[in-house]
């Protein structure tokens, strides 16, 4: 019996996508022999999001309980997501699947577990706008394909440059900084053991960074979090009078005494690789190198239709 080609949604759980956006990523992955379909709010919306909150959260609710779907793939980020979170209930999934994305769709990876739910943070389709996005969209692509495939999360490591030195071990959770403070004393604050926490964070005054370390440091997370690797922090900002930190500094100031790595290819530069929510990690980090290790994990095959 042939294999079953891993099929695609496109929902808009934030922002709405531009026109033309979802062909490019269509096309790229018909040329990967993926099937795919798209919500038909994701390329219309009400303002700045993609229709009321109710409404995005019927097109994820959809998306779940299609026999079809293998892959949720979110659009683009922005803002919106938390906003459907008290349409969504207790939901089951048809069979495993992956929900992707990045940035404001943290909220939904991180705040939100379900079954047979995994959660892959990645590039979107509006990355496909960027000079890079159509390389990080089809790697990511690519390696959604190879786990349905093979039905294992393949092993990884990704060499970093050291800020405080030290090791650490536990599930490697992946999101934007800002987006992940705003969970923190909600129903969807995250519920952790140990943890190596990957951060990323775009536009934000550097006094906010720090705002939000002070935050999270203060948390109830924080006694879960083994290690910080820090993603990209793209198009910061400063005050007349300069913050006088770097984000490596404000993060080693808030979390003394654990390790902390920097340079992982993750947000929203150049380079953003897929990274699995809750895969067991090991970080490494000497007073010269530093490296993450992502264990390999088995993927559960579908089930039979009942």
């Amino acid at each position: 019996m042939a294999r079953r080609r891993p099929y695609v949604r496109f929902i808009a759980p934030a922002r709405w996508a531009a026109p033309g956006t979802l062909q490019k990523a269509d096309d790229i992955l018909s040329s990967m022999s993926m099937g795919a379909k798209t919500d038909i709010r994701a390329e219309h919306g009400r303002h700045q999001l993609a229709g009321e909150d109710k409404e995005r959260a019927s097109s994820l609710i959809d998306a779940l309980s299609d026999p079809d779907t293998d892959i949720i793939w979110c659009v683009r980020g922005g803002y919106g997501a938390a906003r459907i979170f008290p349409y969504l209930g207790n939901l089951r999934v048809s069979h495993p699947k992956w929900l992707v994305g990045y940035s404001d769709i943290t909220g939904l990876q991180l705040g939100w577990p379900v079954d047979d739910l995994r959660y892959l943070h990645g590039p979107m389709p509006v990355d496909l706008l960027k000079p890079t996005g159509s390389t990080n969209f089809q790697f990511a692509a690519e390696f959604l394909r190879e786990i349905f495939a093979e039905k294992i999360i393949p092993s990884a490591e990704q060499k970093l440059l050291p800020v405080a030195k030290g090791n650490a071990s536990g599930q490697v959770i992946t999101g934007n900084l800002s987006v992940l403070t705003k969970l923190i004393g909600t129903p969807w604050e995250p519920r952790w053991s140990k943890v190596i926490l990957c951060l990323e964070d775009i536009s934000e005054y550097l006094y906010a960074i720090d705002r939000h370390f002070v935050h999270l440091a203060q948390s109830r997370l924080a006694p879960a979090i083994a290690g910080i690797v820090l993603g990209d922090f793209s198009d910061l900002e400063d005050n007349e009078i300069p913050w006088g930190e770097s984000v490596e500094e404000i993060a080693a100031r808030h979390f003394p005494g654990i390790p902390i790595a920097k340079g992982l290819p993750v947000g929203h530069g150049s380079r953003n690789i897929p990274m699995c929510q809750g895969i067991k990690g090991d970080l490494a980090i000497s007073e010269t190198s530093a490296a993450l290790h992502m264990a390999a994990e088995h993927w559960p095959e579908r089930r039979a239709s009942t």
